[in-house]
């Protein structure tokens, strides 16, 4: 049994310093911690870190050394010295070290390896690594004594106890200098010069300083402790402790042997740092003669000093990227407008902005962050930050001046500080210091009055673009924390000037790309002067939410005790006071919740501060009187404004605040040519006062079309502010009355108040004044021309005619019954009826489309719920917007009725005032009232009432808008109560809008009519259900008031309860109307559609049950018919309503089968609209699903013709015939093939399957000769295609499968189609049937498969997919792709380099034009396809270059006998000596080739021609292959070499009297291969892949399996020849087919070798038997070696026998 563990030193170190971090680190410094706390490194790999710096510590830098530092090789050994004795101290077993091991190996492995890429940083960490590593060896040893604590017999005295504290201290210590490295390494290169390794000039290394110093004085104090400790007899009583104290005492004396050299090195290293950060003032007064560098370095400095930077800017920007909480501020990334500034090459510049204590400047951060992780060594990132702090108090201590001139001199700067260091680069850092020489000479040339203040410093964007042109970086200049506090506006605008300049200066092409990155307020005049479009700022206040979100969720889980809902419940309140105040939230919110608190939470909440108050008003009493007033007139303008689109543009406010149109302009003045036609825009200073005024109240934003509105970002807020009547003013303001003047000034104002109910009443008066105005008039477009001027005049003089127009009268007598109105209804219905009967188009339609028919009962839905009826409709019309005053005088006019009682009214002289300017606007200038009807953006619905539709009486408009007060003034004034307008009365207008309820009431009080029909077919009470006012207390007031519940309207023949049932709710008015005499079945007998109520209300896609219930029980008929002979059954499937098709299968329904006019059921119609619970319902209840329609459609054809998966599967379950035929001979397979869903059509072959229906009846063709087959191709489905191939394999049926089977109409087979679509899985699948599918085959435009792909193509060029198919299809038919010049220019246009290297392959003509006379190369250019375009010209190259011909004059080359012949071609050679010769090509192969094949085929000499040996033998001594020489090199192909052989050619070849091959390196073989030999009659080829060395033979088109590797040199195509022998060669080229298929073979036999490995896979020891049916041009094989398999291309069966 083990004995307990104890810790060990490591042990107690690791932990005392783990809880010492965590302590200390939160967020992403914690996360950090515990990657830390994982990783490890060996001694031996921190060894291998010291072997690598001493080695290259004399290289990278020769004898320079950095000021009078250099890197003594004996530091670097005593490192390697002390990994040594660590590694070797008391068994240490490495893998076995506690984890606090690795981690400080790691430490120091990291900083040698930081001190080899920068040797400067010796001169800091030299000395600390030693005390590390020394530290180590001291730990290791001590622990060994340590573990003796376990032992009985020894107990530690206190001094030894001490030592063994220290020395944890001094591991802890090492562990925390450690993680300090940790941080450095792995953060962006922002914080990595925050924390002062990077800069050379102004390093801050106090931070590490004292780290190493703390574990320096530990480990003296370790030392000087441990000569006591070697006196203490306690330790040496023990001999165990003795051993373990003897090493420590080697150690130890090793050690402080070595102090003495150690602190000098470190004084001297110290010494030497201070030197360097005082720069080279020591360097100057030096007596040495100074370098090339040493000047350079000198001028560097002065031109730095010149620019006096700004500091810290990098500190500040290190502390806020720290100070980022982890998660935040990620969504900026995925901004339209980051992204597009951060992808576009051009220079652009984006700026981030947003209302105080967001956090812009964590988003700014947040970008800059990642553009130093992500960046190379071209990319630079400049910052400067003006609020000179990190935003939450932690700034630097100084007075810096943010002006305009110093920010751009500390950009210089910090890009002049670039420049590299070193004196290899002496040359460049020369140039830079050049361009400030450059500058200060020509500003000493001038005049001394014309000299400028900067000292001869380069303008900004001069000197900004040749330093960056220098360096070769593209630059990020990022500029944070711009606002009115920190910069006044005239710098802001010299800021813009010269940030404008260089932006220009970098705008043509230049070296350089620069990006710029601003982060300023709203309310900036940077921001304002800017202009920028959307894309180019990002508003933080509308993307922090998220931020918001994340931060509160995570603090309040660290709340005690808060449950999941409180958690839930204070999160909402705390982001509802939030809004996008981020700083809140750090600030106020977290705080106040981790403040102690009693239940119940929702009481704690009640007083969360907001603290918007106390920023409100500050802000407003720094405004001045001015600004507060326009803040007033906005606040108006903008919190009393509707919904959007309602917020008022600038140029609206401005004119409001200005007074532009409250006085009518003189005669002078209109007729003024400078008078603008239009508003004017708002100019850059009025909306510099804008953002003057509103921030930070309410935000500025500026729209696409480059027009600015006014709108509050959190209208809760600022109302509660603002909003207030004046009777609630609060009474200490009372109070200011008695404070001095003095006081009260500085008090003034407390608040701005904004009374809603004046503030309404004011608007409206305002808008109409406005109107009013002729200027404002003009401007608008109000002044009317000459036509509707006189259509005014004609309204005015029949204002208060009663009697209504002629055009009424005209609009009348066309909707009365049985006028042309009611016969056109019935030819409408009558043409839909024709469409019915027409049933599906489909053998004439368009391939696969076809025409799907309506139900009857859609006709009034069209109508009604189509045309604006609906509610949702309503609200998705919002009207466009047009001038304010124009849009929303009539809401501030029923807001001010609102808000003001009638006797209020009376007395009020604004409301006297408010009549007579609508008299005015209505009666003094009816022209201007009729222009602003046309202008109003109401409602564009011509089946009712509308404004715009007009002109209209303003009794009329009055009525519409709803206006109460104007109504009873204008019937005051005497107009007629029943008079109309457009056929309407004013008590139909007020019915055709929701909520006009009042403005009802008022009109039929004072004895309006609300039956009269008039000329528009429905009376108001009609109108007015129909627009869903069906409530109860309207219903009984309109009853009490005469309206008629039985009569019909003469436009629709409907009675109340059908236009109630259109948008009804309450069962109740259902029970009022009938109490009234309504009939629940009424039909009108002029109601061509002979819609009864029932059937109106079921035609809704929300049917309400509890009315539908209503209807039920109250006796409505539910087996009624309509025109169509629909059922409510049948509309209720139509509209999926599941619960109200529960409802009517609980009534009395007759019949669930009956069919409407065109024989669908009520499970057809479930079907068709896709309702896959009604149709299960339905048949649960005993609906039939095999019923046919006029069609012999059942519902499973349309349920798969739609791609239905789940109302197949159901109607799977309960059909009794799987596959019958429509009338046009159409299945419900079939039809599933034309759909969108293969599911489908899987179910239905599958069940067909298990069925066992014969592969005949699935696949039967239509009468137009489509079959599944055919459909599914050109659907794409694949795995039906593959289904009913494998079940014509299966079955033995392929004559079924009729794969080559075309229609009737186009003449295409399943191959076209699926080629024609792009679906290049199916071509595989069918041409891997058996038997294949014809290729050639042609449609009736005689285009093949492979013509319709590239067809296809050459329209769809991104689409990958045809190249697939082409490539498939050029393999399997290669004679009919060689001989297509099209295809070739297809590959060439879309840039398939692919096909076109294949076509190489196959000898396609490259140089051969297309129909409209284009070649290749041409194409591939001019489609700046450049890949395709440089492949065809290395073609065009290596056609010149490659074989063409024999050569019987090649230097060195044998002549061929006398006796034999070359023809001219130079192609065949007769041979008829019978000597042995060789002859090789004209040519060898081309450098770059890739790969390269010829071919041979052997004739008889012909009988004329005397031969020596016998002619036409059948196996002939011949060989062919390669050599590396011209054939009078060697004595034949493929022998070896013989001894006296100077040429060194090597050879290979192909033996036809053997069969074998052989080359020249080797003996030659002689054994015979009889299935591989060859002569006359057959053709032999030979290819070599020069990109792997490899040869290979073909014969008679099968290719051999013994070939050659490692095949080099300069190749020949050869053949030697002995026997009387005629052979002609094919080199390729232009049109020249090789008999041998290349790739199309090859993969072919791949497969089968694939399948075969497959077979032997799954049966273990399986005998294979291949039974091989050759065709008849392929009776030869080839021959394999001994007991192997014969494999061609052709067909293969596999039988398997276990």
């Amino acid at each position: 049994m083990e004995g307990s563990h104890h810790p060990s030193l490591y042990d107690e170190a690791l932990d005392r310093f783990s809880k010492s971090a965590s302590d200390r680190y939160t967020g992403k410094e914690l996360a950090l911690l515990n990657e830390f706390l994982r990783e490890r490194a060996t001694p031996e790999e921190t060894k291998q870190a010291a072997e690598a710096l001493q080695a290259d510590a004399g290289k990278k830098y020769g004898g320079r050394k950095v000021g009078d530092v250099e890197i003594p090789e004996s530091w670097i050994a005593n490192i390697m010295t002390n990994i040594n004795n660590f590694i070797t101290a008391g068994d240490f077993v490495t893998t076995g070290a506690p984890e606090s091991v690795g981690m400080a190996w790691y430490a120091v492995k990291l900083t040698l390896t930081a001190i080899h890429s920068n040797y400067e940083l010796y001169t800091f960490f030299g000395s600390g690594l030693s005390d590390i590593s020394e530290i180590m060896i001291i730990v290791r040893h001590y622990d060994r004594l340590y573990d003796e604590r376990s032992k009985s017999n020894w107990k530690p005295s206190p001094l030894v106890e001490k030592l063994f504290q220290d020395v944890i201290s001094a591991y802890a210590a090492v562990l925390d200098f450690s993680f300090a490295i940790k941080r450095h390494l792995t953060a962006g290169a922002l914080t990595r010069i925050k924390h002062g390794f990077k800069d050379f000039f102004g390093i801050s290394k106090a931070k590490f300083e004292d780290k190493l110093n703390i574990v320096t004085t530990l480990k003296k104090k370790i030392l000087e402790e441990s000569q006591g400790a070697f006196q203490d007899k306690t330790l040496t009583q023990l001999q165990d402790v003795s051993v373990a104290l003897a090493g420590i005492e080697g150690t130890v004396r090793h050690i402080t042997d070595i102090q003495e050299s150690q602190q000098k090195l470190r004084d001297e290293a110290n010494a030497k740092f201070d030197l360097l950060l005082k720069g080279l003032d020591d360097i100057k007064a030096s007596t040495k003669r100074k370098t090339q560098w040493d000047y350079a370095v000198g001028d560097f400095q002065t031109y730095q000093e010149t620019l006096n930077p700004l500091e810290g800017s990098f500190k500040i920007l290190g502390d806020v990227i720290d100070a980022i909480y982890p998660g935040t501020c990620q969504w900026v990334f995925e901004e339209d407008a980051y992204q597009n500034w951060e992808t576009r090459q051009l220079n652009r510049m984006l700026c981030i902005t947003g209302p105080e204590g967001c956090g812009k400047s964590y988003v700014v951060a947040t970008i800059a962050d990642r553009i130093t992780r992500t960046a190379n060594e071209d990319k630079a990132l400049l910052y400067v930050s003006c609020k000179g702090s990190t935003g939450d108090g932690a700034g630097l201590s100084n007075n810096q001046s943010y002006t305009a001139d110093s920010i751009c001199r500390t950009f210089l700067s910090q890009l002049y500080n670039l420049a590299p260091q070193g004196e290899d680069n002496v040359g460049l850092l020369e140039a830079c210091n050049a361009v400030f020489k450059k500058a200060k000479a020509k500003n000493n040339n001038l005049p001394a009055h014309m000299r400028h203040d900067n000292i001869g410093l380069p303008e900004f964007a001069d000197g900004f673009t040749k330093l960056a042109a220098l360096l070769k970086k593209d630059v990020v200049l990022v500029l944070d924390g711009l606002d009115r506090n920190s910069m006044d506006d005239r710098n802001q605008e010299e800021l813009l000037r010269k940030l404008k300049g260089l932006v220009a200066a970098t705008s043509e092409p230049a070296s350089f790309r620069l990006k710029i990155l601003v982060g300023c307020g709203l309310s900036t005049k940077i921001f304002n002067d800017l202009a920028l479009e959307p894309d180019a700022y990002i508003d933080v206040g509308l993307g922090n939410w998220q931020d918001i979100e994340l931060v509160v969720t995570d603090a309040l889980k660290e709340v005690p005790g808060l449950s999941a809902a409180e958690q839930e419940e204070a999160k909402s309140a705390i982001t509802a006071k939030a809004r996008s105040r981020f700083l809140y939230v750090k600030n106020t919110a977290i705080p106040f919740m981790r403040e102690p608190f009693k239940r119940p939470l929702s009481k704690r909440l009640k007083v969360l501060p907001d603290d918007t108050g106390d920023t409100y008003s500050k802000a407003l009493r720094k405004m001045s009187p001015n600004y507060l007033e326009l803040l007033r007139t906005t606040l108006t303008w903008s919190l009393l404004s509707p919904d959007p689109p309602g917020y008022p543009f600038a140029r609206e406010v401005m004119d409001a605040f200005q007074g532009t149109y409250d006085a009518p302009p003189g005669i002078d003045a209109l007729e003024d040519a400078d008078v603008e036609p239009n508003f004017p825009p708002v100019s850059g200073l009025e909306i510099e006062q804008l953002r003057g005024a509103v921030d930070p109240f309410l935000k500025l934003f500026r729209s696409p079309d480059g027009t600015y509105f006014v709108a509050e970002t959190d209208y809760e807020t600022a109302a509660s502010f603002f909003l207030k009547s004046e009777t609630d003013v609060p009474q200490e303001e009372e109070k200011e009355e008695q404070l001095c003047g003095r006081c009260r000034a500085d008090q003034y104002p407390r608040r701005i108040i904004v009374d809603p109910k004046e503030g309404h009443l004011q608007m409206a008066l305002t808008c109409l004044r406005h109107l009013n105005n002729p200027l404002f008039q003009k401007r608008a477009g109000l002044l009317p021309v000459a036509e509707k001027r006189a259509q005014a005049a004609n309204l005015k003089a029949t204002a208060s005619d009663s009697s209504g127009s002629e055009a009424d009268t005209k609009v009348q007598s066309q909707t009365e019954p049985g006028g042309p109105g009611t016969q056109q209804q019935e030819d409408k219905a009558a043409a839909y009826e024709e469409e019915y009967q027409a049933g599906y188009r489909t053998e004439d339609s368009m391939d696969d489309e076809d025409v799907t028919k309506p139900s009857i009962f859609d006709i009034p839905a069209d109508e009604f719920w189509g045309n604006g009826g609906s509610d949702s409709v309503e609200e998705d019309r919002r009207p466009p917007r047009v001038r304010y005053e124009i849009q929303y005088w009539p809401y501030h006019v029923l807001e001010s009725e609102r808000l003001w009682s009638p006797e209020e009214r009376k007395t009020n002289g604004h409301w006297a005032a408010l009549l007579s300017e609508l008299d005015k606007f209505a009666f003094d200038t009816p022209e201007i009232f009729a222009a602003w009807q046309a202008k109003y953006p109401d409602r564009q619905d011509k089946s009712l009432f509308s404004v715009c539709n007009g002109p209209h009486k303003p009794l009329h408009v009055a009525s519409y808008l709803g206006l109460t007060s104007w109504i009873r003034h204008l019937l005051d004034r005497g107009e007629d109560l029943n008079g109309l307008s457009g056929g309407y009365s004013p008590l139909q207008v007020a019915a055709c809008l929701k909520g006009r309820l009042e403005t009802i009431k008022l009109l039929l009080t004072e004895g309006a009519d609300p039956n009269a029909q008039n000329g528009v077919g429905r009376s108001a009470f009609h109108t007015w259900l129909l627009k869903g006012e069906g409530n109860i207390e309207g219903v009984q007031m309109m009853l009490d008031h005469g309206a008629d519940p039985v009569s019909s309207s003469s436009k629709e023949h409907w009675a109340a309860l059908q236009y109630f049932a259109v948008k009804g709710e309450d069962p109740e008015v259902l029970d009022l109307l009938i109490a009234h005499g309504a009939d629940i079945n009424a039909i009108d007998a002029a109601d061509v559609f002979k819609l009864p109520p029932l059937h109106v209300l079921l035609c809704r896609t929300d049917t309400p049950g509890p009315l539908l219930d209503a209807f039920v029980k109250r006796n409505a008929d539910t087996n009624a018919e309509n025109a169509g002979s629909a059922r409510p059954l049948q509309i209720v499937c139509s509209t999926g309503q599941v619960e109200n098709l529960k409802i009517l299968l609980g009534s009395e329904v007759l019949e669930l089968d009956d069919p409407d006019l065109h024989g669908t059921t009520a499970v057809h119609e479930a079907v068709f609209f896709g309702h896959s619970n009604c149709v299960r319902i339905l048949l649960k209840h005993g609906a039939d699903p095999d019923i046919p329609d006029k069609l012999s459609r059942v519902a499973l054809h349309t349920a798969a013709r739609k791609g239905l998966i789940d109302c197949v599967r159901i109607l799977l379950e309960y059909t009794k015939e799987l596959n019958p035929l429509d009338k046009h001979g159409w299945s419900p397979f079939f039809s599933a093939c034309l759909s969108k869903n293969e599911e489908a059509a899987l179910a239905l072959l599958d069940a067909l399957i298990e069925h066992n229906v014969s592969l005949a009846e699935i696949n039967k063709p239509t009468r137009s000769g489509r079959s599944p087959l055919r459909q599914a191709a050109g659907h794409g489905f694949n795995r039906v295609v593959s289904r009913l191939v494998k079940l014509a394999e299966e079955r033995n049926d392929t004559a079924a499968l009729a794969i080559d089977a075309v229609d009737t109409k186009k003449s295409m087979t399943a191959l076209h189609r699926a080629a024609m679509n792009g679906h290049a899985s199916t071509v595989r699948a069918l041409l891997a049937a058996t038997p294949k599918p014809d290729v050639t085959i042609q449609d009736n435009r005689s285009r093949t498969a492979l013509t319709l792909a590239y067809e296809q193509w050459a329209l769809a060029r991104r689409n990958s997919s045809y190249e697939e198919i082409i490539l498939t299809l050029v393999n399997a038919n290669p004679s009919a792709a060689v001989s297509d010049p099209e295809l070739v220019a297809v590959c060439a246009a879309n840039g398939s380099t692919k096909l076109l290297g294949q076509l190489a392959r196959l000898n396609a003509d490259f140089n051969r034009p297309d129909r409209f006379g284009w070649t290749p190369l041409e194409l591939a250019r001019n489609f700046s396809q450049a890949e395709a375009e440089s492949f065809l010209k290395q073609q065009a190259t290596w056609s010149n270059l490659l074989p063409t011909r024999w050569c019987t004059q090649f230097p060195g080359t044998t002549v061929v006998g006398a006796q034999s012949v070359v023809l001219p071609d130079a192609r065949a050679i007769v041979h008829t000596s019978g000597q042995r010769t060789c002859v090789s090509a004209d040519k060898p192969l081309p450098s770059g080739l890739e790969s390269y094949y010829f071919e041979l085929t052997l004739t008889e000499i012909p009988a004329d021609l005397p031969c020596a040996g016998t002619n036409g033998s059948q196996h002939l001594e011949i060989a062919v292959g390669f050599c590396t020489l011209g054939g009078a090199a060697i004595q034949f192909p493929g022998w070896q070499l013989s001894d006296d052989n100077p040429s060194g050619a090597k050879s290979w070849a192909y033996y036809g009297y053997t069969g074998n091959c052989c080359q020249s390196t080797e003996k030659v073989d002689e054994e015979i291969l009889e299935d591989l030999r060859y002569g006359v009659g057959d053709t032999v080829g030979c290819g070599v892949d020069l990109g792997k060395g490899e040869v290979w033979f073909t014969r008679n088109a099968m290719k051999l399996e013994k070939g050659f590797k490692g095949v080099r040199g300069r190749l020949f195509p050869i053949v030697g020849l002995h026997d009387p022998v005629a052979v002609e060669v094919n080199f390729g080229g232009s049109g020249r087919e090789f008999m041998w298929k290349g790739a199309v073979r090859v993969e072919e036999e791949e497969e089968v070798v694939e399948e075969i490995e497959e077979l032997r896979g799954e049966g273990g020891k399986t005998f294979v038997n291949l039974v091989i049916h050759a065709a008849a041009d392929r009776r030869e094989h080839v021959g394999l070696k001994k007991n192997e398999v014969v494999v061609t291309s052709e067909e293969v069966v596999v039988d398997v026998v276990a």
